[in-house]
């Protein structure tokens, strides 16, 4: 609950290995909430990607491209199942582009430090990945980070199927959620696993979209 002080939990949060979305950007806020909507519950926590517009693709079949000499071979199974996640509860289809010198719709890769694109990843821990709004397309994981599927293989290590997870959300429109058990939370502990998508993620990538399911 806030408490409006910088107490013990509020610092711990801070801490917190994160999603390197930012919620405020330049002053602005782009996580705006769900618009009122009679049919959806009203302890729904989802956020979409606002600047007096919603972002979102105009087309729901997409390609995503596998970047980089540096693309970990144990991560693309799990991305693949992540976007496969998001198509189940949505009409989006994905496919991969296998060309050479072709891009995606959604490009993915994993990079160290500064990368190119004005965010620079900063080590183990703290920023984890970002992703921007459509219909922009690019996905970054921090290489730097210890990577698991499965099973964590060091205290410090971070899920790949759940940060893909998240990324994709964010890729496809979503903002950060408040809500603690959904994908789109920010943070994620070490060692954390969520590989389902909560009926908050869900109900905002259908509401976002208007699917009616």
């Amino acid at each position: 609950m806030p408490t409006g002080t910088l107490d013990a939990e509020t610092i711990s949060q801070m801490k917190t290995p994160r999603c390197g979305v930012p919620d405020i950007i330049n002053g602005t806020n782009y996580m705006q909430p769900r618009r009122k909507n009679n049919t959806r519950e009203s302890s729904s926590h989802y956020a979409f990607f606002s600047n007096n517009r919603v972002f979102k693709w105009d087309k729901f079949n997409l390609t995503y491209k596998l970047l980089g000499a540096d693309f970990p071979e144990f991560a693309k199974l799990p991305i693949e199942v992540a976007l496969e996640k998001w198509g189940d509860v949505s009409e989006f289809i994905f496919s991969e582009e296998k060309r050479d010198f072709v891009g995606g719709d959604v490009n993915i890769g994993f990079y160290r430090g500064d990368h190119g694109d004005g965010f620079s990843f900063d080590g183990r821990g703290g920023v984890l990945a970002h992703a921007y709004a459509p219909s922009d397309g690019r996905l970054h994981f921090d290489l730097d980070e210890d990577w698991f599927s499965d099973y964590p293989k060091s205290l410090d290590s971070h899920s790949i199927d759940t940060v893909a997870l998240h990324e994709i959300g964010h890729i496809l429109g979503l903002g950060h959620s408040a809500q603690h058990a959904a994908v789109m939370y920010p943070t994620i502990r070490p060692r954390q696993i969520k590989i389902a998508l909560d009926a908050d993620d869900i109900e905002g990538i259908q509401e976002l979209y208007d699917f009616d399911y």
